[in-house]
């Protein structure tokens, strides 16, 4: 699966049993997807966190004809919150 993905330009980053991540760069995103992808700011820490990565969001995504055999669907991940202990 990973040299498939590799294939169609996307670089594997983690993987388990029922989830895929990679990456892309914005503008290999919008060639590949045909959409942009928004991009959303760091946050601050809360009171119950750490604060907020900052990412990348996306309306729904297409999967690629190369990958629609094994992937149900795609998404841009957003940001996500580092917790205090």
């Amino acid at each position: 699966m990973q040299a498939i993905l590799r294939a169609v330009g996307l670089r594997p980053t983690t993987g388990g049993v029922a989830t895929i991540s990679a990456e892309l760069e914005p503008d290999e995103f919008q060639e590949m997807f045909g959409v942009v992808a928004m991009e959303i700011a760091p946050q601050p820490p809360g009171k119950g966190n750490f604060g907020k990565s900052g990412g990348y969001v996306s309306p729904e995504l297409k999967v690629p004809a190369a990958l629609s055999e094994f992937v149900e669907s795609i998404s841009a991940a957003p940001g996500y919150y580092y917790l205090q202990k």
